[in-house]
């Protein structure tokens, strides 16, 4: 609302007296005065000083104030601006003209000057009513049209309707259109809605009750337009229907909205196929409603040895067989059958409304169907196989969730027993599962109590009779299953993360265990530590090498960092780049299981490597039929490529000839000794250096 000092009065009347009378008074209250001697003046400065009030006189020579009236009110309507005729006539024709001329109100001369201030104030504050009322009405229209939000009015008596331009421009329709009646608007309700739309309408007017309505509409240019309708009865003190007042907003692009938001919540975006959240809400859904003569039958499948082709052709490989044998998979959905990416490698089918138990295994065998064609890849012919897991409601479990993990267990058994097969679920399956849940649950408890500790198996120069070093390998000291091999819980350790910190523990204990023993003389030895491909992948590895480094006080020169053949074939380039970076901090390399990643010759080149660990697979067939071809082939390649060799999984005296015959002096396995606690490995180094002339025998 406008100050008195910011309000504008603009006095037009040809007496010099008048005019200033009414100066007088009004300043005395603030306002800013201007004045006209006459009708033509005032026409001429109107358009300037843009004055909120005018008093104006009727009788001035050449342009009266009736003409000076209608002039002015062409450029501002009836209630943005108050016009007050000041006039001497007081017959009611004069009255009459001076409205006809577009007058807001009238005041006779002689003026009252004790009212006559009351009188403009009224004016001004009807004039302030009017401008804050219109500015209400265009924020209301603004956020109307912002929330797409029209509204309807309809006189129950009349059957008329008046309709917002927001309501018209939703519908198509331009804003000077009218709908006539109620008809006219739900007639452009969707043919499906429609009596729906009109039912509510008749039950609103006759009940009087209210209704909030989603369905939908069809513009006037075919758009079909999803809508919320909400309408009220207004009715008089009788109790009498007056009019329905009515709303409808646009949802279209909320439900849009919302369809996307759902479609990224309940499917995999590689595959676009359901995922674990949609699939298990189908299978809860129809175990709700399956009949006592029906089945549900979820099948859990995984793609077998998927990990060894992302570590000979890269995860882009993967992705494209994932994608390629989940379209192959939806050939084999139907109303009844669901199909999902459960997770990573692993789909999940749920099959309902079945009746007879034997066409169980139909789906099995469209399965293995599917695995009968090669997926291409480049210039490569992928063929997979599937291990499959059956778990059936209600003969196997009697709730969605235990017929699911029933499933996945069992396509885990499967996967064990070489993959390529089909398994049903057994009680077996799922108390492994718990065990397994226990056992990880177990491991998180226990790297934060540091349970796991590092065992050392020496590696020995069978030529010269020394230990050149040893390998840390990690074992769980459980309080109450004892010392647990790693077998047990690297595969877990490796799926949750949990690896990341276990490794951390093992590297930094060897470390500081070998700093001491070479601080106590007991050896300058060598230690090799394995490290996981989440660390050379997810973290900083050379920082936290360097970090354990200083806080230990190791040599770097005394660190060996054993990675897989299978995981320097993962992601080439960024393992090179990683593996450069640590022999710049003096450490060196070994290739670990070496042999059994296929590795080319061009590739095992490109690695920093100083050394290479045979496999103990390759150990074990040197006294096959084979005459360990791929042990010596091993040895040779390694020697022409200047590095160093280590078999590791040595057990006899046959198996150690042969390899000093073939020039491999390295050797780690049983035939030595077995992995042992820190105590124990320095009791063993000190016997064997003491018993090191029959150690030279035995060689």
């Amino acid at each position: 609302m406008l100050t008195n000092e910011q309000t504008r009065i603009f006095i037009v009347d040809d007496d010099h007296v008048t005019r200033h009378l009414v100066r007088k008074i009004l300043s005395n209250s603030g306002y800013r005065i201007f004045e006209a001697s006459d009708g033509a003046e005032a026409i001429e400065l109107f358009d300037d000083i843009e004055p909120h009030i005018i008093l104006m006189d009727v009788m001035m020579p050449d342009v009266d104030g009736y003409t000076a009236c209608r002039a002015i009110r062409e450029k501002a309507n009836f209630l943005e601006l108050p016009i007050i005729m000041l006039t001497g006539l007081d017959d009611v024709e004069s009255v009459r003209n001076s409205l006809d001329a577009g007058a807001t109100d009238f005041i006779s001369k002689p003026i009252n000057w004790v009212l006559f201030e009351q009188r403009v104030q009224y004016a001004l504050n009807a004039r302030s009513m009017h401008e804050e009322l219109q500015n209400q009405k265009s924020r209301l229209s603004q956020a109307q049209t912002l929330a797409k939000l029209g509204s309807w009015e309809l006189s129950v008596d009349e059957n008329t309707l008046v309709c917002s331009e927001q309501l018209l421009t939703l519908l198509g329709l331009e804003a000077t259109e009218t709908l006539s009646d109620l008809d006219s608007l739900v007639n452009y309700s969707h043919p499906s809605d429609k009596e729906t739309v009109r039912a509510h309408i008749l039950d609103a007017m006759i009940q009087g009750v209210g209704y909030h309505l989603e369905h939908r509409m069809i513009s006037r240019d075919g758009r079909e337009i999803y809508v919320l309708q909400h309408a009220d009865l207004i009715k008089d003190r009788a109790g009498n229907a007056l009019k329905l007042i009515g709303t409808v907003q646009d949802l279209t692009e909320l439900r849009s909205t919302q369809a996307i938001i759902h479609h990224q919540n309940h499917y995999d975006l590689l595959t676009d196929l359901p995922n674990r959240r949609f699939f298990t809400d189908e299978v809860i859904k129809s175990i709700v409603v399956a009949d006592t003569d029906s089945i549900v039958v979820v099948y859990m499948l995984t793609l077998d040895n998927l990990r060894n082709l992302s570590e000979s052709l890269g995860y882009k490989a993967t992705e494209t067989v994932l994608v390629s044998f989940s379209s192959r998979l939806k050939t084999l959905k139907n109303d009844s059958v669901i199909i999902s990416r459960f997770n990573d490698n692993t789909f999940a089918i749920m099959s309902s409304e079945l009746n007879d138990f034997s066409h169980v295994t139909h789906m099995t065998d469209a399965i293995m169907d599917l695995t009968k064609q090669a997926i291409s890849i480049d210039t490569h012919d992928i063929y997979v196989t599937v291990s499959i897991g059956i778990s059936i409601y209600p003969i196997d479990n009697n709730t969605a969730e235990a017929t699911i993990l029933g499933a996945e267990n069992a396509m885990l058994n499967a996967s064990k027993e070489g993959g390529g097969r089909y398994l049903f679920y057994s009680e077996k399956s799922n108390q492994e599962a718990q065990e397994r849940l226990e056992l990880e649950n177990d491991m998180r408890k226990g790297i934060k109590r540091g349970e796991f500790i590092p065992f050392y198996q020496p590696q020995i120069d069978a030529r010269t009779g020394t230990i050149t070093g040893f390998e840390a390998l990690a074992r769980w000291n459980h309080p109450t299953r004892g010392i647990i091999a790693p077998f047990h819980f690297i595969d877990i350790a490796e799926k949750t993360g949990l690896i990341l910190d276990l490794s951390r523990s093992i590297i930094e204990q060897a470390c500081q265990q070998t700093q001491e023993w070479t601080e106590t003389g007991l050896g300058n030895f060598m230690l090799g530590v394995n490290l996981s491909i989440k660390q050379f992948i997810d973290h900083d590895i050379c920082n936290e090498v360097k970090t354990v480094l200083q806080r230990t006080g190791l040599s770097a020169e005394q660190l060996d960092i054993e990675i897989t053949e299978s995981m320097a074939a993962t992601k080439t380039a960024d393992i090179v780049n990683t593996l450069k970076k640590l022999k710049n901090i003096g450490v060196t390399i070994s290739m670990d299981d070496f042999g059994t990643g296929y590795s080319s010759l061009n590739q095992l080149q490109s690695f920093p490597v100083d050394t290479i660990k045979i496999d103990r697979s390759f150990i074990n067939e040197i006294e096959g039929p084979s005459n360990g071809i791929m042990v010596k082939t091993i040895i040779a390649m390694s020697k022409s490529l200047g590095m160093n060799v280590i078999a590791e999984g040595v057990e006899n005296p046959a198996q150690l000839e042969m390899l000093l015959t073939h020039g491999c002096n390295n050797i780690q396995g049983y035939f030595y000794s077995k992995p042992l606690p820190a105590d124990e490995f320095s009791d063993f180094v000190s016997e064997f250096y003491n018993n090191s002339e029959e150690n030279q025998n035995i060689v």
